[in-house]
């Protein structure tokens, strides 16, 4: 069977898999339980975080039996096993009904920090390449054969700061109940080694490059709404901005936590925070250092709100 890159009627469920224990095969089970915000009941990888469910095409798992392997579902840790779509291909934040439930993609792959015992045998592995991962949106039954289907609006992805005509919109947040909510982003400034030392001894021009970058930090978190158009203003509870500096690699890495008890998160507050501040120290050192560039801006965490808790595991790049 040819895999489909959207999800027509061949797209289906071959087996679902669980284990009690991580860092070993799951086992093929009639059916599972997914549960919204959790994952697969009684599966040793379920919890809050954005990896709830896993899952892996069998035209993958037939690429490893052609390289020799007696593999079958579950033995790369999958939870759901497929047939007929490209994974790879979905867009993070894409949608699919399958079976009785509802998943968000929310990773593509992985960084696979120590080698199984698959890749020692045949010098590769395809989950890492060719696994997704994904957050259970709406709960439900799954079993082998459930047919996968794309959720699409209006033939587009489901980005929530447009209408049904495309035009941009502020979200309608009234109807949520306020929450605690909290982020945490990173940006990496990265300059030479004597720029570093010098910024550390207090030795530039302009003064405290750091505690002036932290203070613009802080002001940049609370004036997100003025710079992001449909950012929601926030009434912020805390903001705080922390430095780690390394001399040998010559790089500055700028923490932005931000909080608040509101009915939106405050993702773009610290991120916009963590790029300001890290602008900053540009803009203090660019006199005595000109190569200087900024990187890696991203979202390191995420707590409240409907979608839940976020962890950032591994760089996308």
């Amino acid at each position: 069977m040819k895999p489909s890159r959207g999800s027509g009627s061949s797209a289906r469920v071959v087996a679902v898999c669980v284990s009690e224990r991580k860092g070993e095969r799951k086992k093929p089970v009639p059916s599972v339980a997914l549960v919204a915000g959790h994952g697969v009941l009684g599966d040793a990888h379920a919890g809050d975080g954005h990896r709830q469910v896993s899952l892996l095409a069998a035209e993958s798992i037939g690429k490893m039996r052609r390289k020799g392997l007696s593999v079958s579902a579950g033995d790369f840790a999958e939870n759901v096993t497929t047939e007929g779509i490209l994974l790879p291909e979905l867009p993070v934040g894409s949608r699919f009904r399958i079976g009785e439930a509802v998943l968000e993609v929310t990773q593509i792959g992985k960084e696979c920090h120590t080698r199984c015992a698959i890749y020692h045998q045949a010098g590769d592995c395809v989950m890492p390449r060719e696994g997704i991962f994904a957050r259970v949106v709406e709960s439900g039954k799954v079993s082998p054969g459930d047919a996968i289907e794309r959720i699409e609006q209006g033939g587009r992805m489901p980005f929530n700061h447009f209408d049904d005509a495309g035009r941009a919109v502020m979200v309608d947040v009234g109807e949520k109940e306020p929450s605690r909510r909290t982020a945490v982003a990173r940006a990496t400034v990265f300059m030479k080694k004597e720029t570093v030392a010098a910024i550390t001894a207090g030795g530039m021009r302009k003064g405290d490059v750091l505690g002036i970058a932290r203070i613009a930090g802080i002001a940049a978190a609370k004036k997100t709404s003025d710079l992001i158009p449909l950012a929601h203003p926030v009434a912020l509870t805390s903001a705080s901005v922390d430095f780690e500096v390394d001399r040998e690699r010559g790089t500055v890495v700028v923490t932005s936590t931000v909080q608040a008890f509101d009915r939106t998160g405050v993702e773009m507050e610290a991120l916009v925070s963590a790029s300001v501040a890290a602008l900053t120290i540009y803009d203090m050192c660019k006199g005595a250092d000109r190569g200087i560039s900024i990187g890696d801006v991203s979202l390191l965490s995420k707590e409240g709100g409907r979608s839940g808790s976020y962890r950032r595991e591994a760089p996308r790049f």
